[in-house]
């Protein structure tokens, strides 16, 4: 019993501590956003800033719902608000996400798709010229909920992939995540995940070296909030 409880207890500092590098990544980019609303206002450029505004508060709701399970529409509208804002700041982004014929009332930690999109846009489209397009999409396959993020950014090569799949599938054995970069958003996620559902959920990836990557989360269909 103390074995189990104590195994418990380290899955659960761990899944408090990713979190907490989840909101410090993101806190980091909201500095950014600030400072582009600034802009916008020292421009004129009022309703453009005022949805801003309204986008960046939404946010900051998801970031105060970090560590705790919100609905499907809640981390959606978070998702939505996160591609406003970055759309400020990024001419050339377009996004969409399909989300039909989805209960949206089943739960998920905050945050969880969010850094994904995060991650596609840093590692994957701003590496690549042109418009960034990012397509979120839901579906249901049996019992599980599959959330999948797709961008046509630069891509991975085979070795890369397959090293970062790797982490994923043994993401309880990475340590010192802090002073990691590549990859250690999805990680993070993963544990994250992980914790709350089991090892048979999680994170898998496909990519093609210059046509972009596919994220893609799967989780149990039928949660529902306590």
């Amino acid at each position: 019993m103390k074995s189990a409880g104590k195994a418990r207890s380290n899955g659960l500092y761990r899944h408090i501590r990713t979190s907490k590098e989840i909101i410090r990544n993101l806190l980091n980019d909201l500095f950014n956003t600030l400072n582009t609303i600034n802009l916008l206002i020292k421009c004129g450029r009022y309703k453009e800033a005022t949805r801003g505004i309204e986008q960046l508060a939404t946010l900051l709701r998801g970031v105060i719902s970090s560590g705790r399970k919100i609905t499907l529409e809640a981390e959606l509208k978070i998702v939505e608000s996160y591609l406003q804002l970055q759309k400020l700041r990024h001419d050339n982004l377009t996004y969409e996400i399909n989300v039909s014929d989805i209960d949206l009332s089943c739960t998920l930690p905050a945050l969880t798709i969010q850094p994904i999109i995060e991650n596609a846009l840093i590692h994957g489209c701003e590496k690549a010229e042109g418009e960034t397009h990012i397509l979120v999409d839901l579906q249901y396959r049996g019992d599980v909920l599959v959330i999948s993020v797709k961008d046509n950014g630069a891509g991975m090569s085979t070795v890369t992939l397959q090293q970062l799949q790797s982490r994923l599938d043994n993401c309880e054995s990475e340590k010192n995540t802090e002073f990691q970069t590549s990859g250690i958003g999805l990680i993070n996620i993963q544990k994250r995940i992980r914790f709350q559902f089991g090892s048979p959920y999680g994170i898998t990836l496909s990519s093609e070296e210059g046509s972009g990557t596919t994220v893609t989360l799967s989780i149990p269909r039928s949660v529902k909030p306590c």
